[in-house]
């Protein structure tokens, strides 16, 4: 069964590259381009030392779909971020979402060409600041696109997606990887809240959370980053729904499930500025530690089992907050 297994998932695995084979790499895209493309972005290795540095090598391939709504343009955008399973139908939704509303999708996949299929057990195979840079490299070409408007395109990501489109505010990150691009608008959905920094963008950042969310971290910790955020003068919010789970938009799913092999972060209380290299642990506490010890902190915190399940009304409620920021944000003119 096994064997019968592997050889269905090796066709399947097959089937995509040959999808893929004609797919062209891109360095901008002033020809006006939608669907699907290849692009340069970092290392997966990359460190956030050698992001804020610019010491960072252009040296992995990754794969965007952008996907454009009717009309003649220019058009705002969205950038989507996935989660650590991956490209799902969420994206798409997602996307189909925004183009309903007038705004194109680039939906990047950091995972295919890496030779990725899932981080969910593993998050090393791709360092979180790697997934910062993806997106942020698809920023930059985004505003190369003669339909998009360059000054209205935010990004919306989903878990491991989410906690990298906060780190797209991070000023030091932005200005290395994406020159003068940055997004107006961060929207992260159920992303870990340890990260803080000294210089932020001052772009607006709202965050999406279940109450009964037991993969990431918990709402307390997202509470003290909103304070960190504010007090930054970065306008934020925190939006809390009840009884909602990891992946509560997540709609192509039908009932909750339990994944026994993911790496859950629901016990990590612990803030992590990644400018000034400074931990505390936990969150609220006033007690700075370097951040060389940031591996034996999560280690020590991290446990595996998660459940994860759809919500209707928190979807529905999300996604009546998100028509609001849109409408005084990227659908403003």
């Amino acid at each position: 069964m096994k064997t019968v297994i592997h050889i269905l998932y090796s066709a399947l695995l097959f089937t995509a590259s040959l999808a893929f084979a004609d797919t062209p790499m891109v360095t901008n895209l002033a020809d006006g381009r939608n669907g699907k493309f290849l692009f340069k972005s970092v290392d997966r290795k990359t460190t956030g030392v050698q992001l804020a540095s610019g010491k960072f090598q252009m040296t992995d391939t990754i794969s965007g779909d952008l996907i454009l709504p009717e009309g003649t343009g220019p058009f705002p955008a969205m950038v989507i971020a996935h989660g650590s399973g991956g490209i799902t139908p969420r994206d798409y939704a997602w996307a189909d979402y925004f183009r309903a509303k007038g705004i194109a999708s680039l939906i990047v996949d950091s995972y295919k060409e890496r030779g990725i299929v899932d981080t969910v057990a593993d998050q090393s195979q791709l360092t979180y600041i790697g997934s910062v840079a993806d997106q942020l490299v698809a920023l930059r070409l985004l505003t190369t696109h003669p339909l998009i408007d360059a000054k209205r395109i935010g990004i919306i990501g989903f878990s491991r997606g989410g906690s990298a489109s906060v780190g797209t505010a991070f000023e030091k990150w932005r200005s290395a990887v994406a020159g003068d691009a940055r997004f107006t608008l961060h929207l992260p959905f159920y992303g870990g809240c340890s990260w803080i920094a000294d210089q932020w963008t001052g772009a607006p950042i709202h965050q999406f959370i279940g109450d009964s969310d037991d993969y990431g971290q918990p709402v307390s910790v997202c509470e003290v980053q909103l304070k960190k955020l504010q007090a930054a003068g970065v306008p934020s919010t925190l939006n809390v729904f009840k009884g909602a789970r990891h992946g509560f938009d997540n709609l192509s799913v039908t009932k909750d499930y339990y994944l026994g092999r993911a790496a859950a972060f629901n016990k990590c209380s612990y803030i992590w500025n990644v400018e000034s290299h400074t931990v505390t642990s936990p969150a609220d506490s006033v007690e700075l530690r370097p951040d060389r010890e940031i591996a034996t902190i999560a280690k020590e915190c991290t446990s595996y089992g998660t459940t994860l399940g759809p919500n209707l009304k928190a979807t529905a409620d999300a996604k009546a907050i998100i028509d609001r920021i849109l409408s005084s944000t990227l659908l403003k003119h």
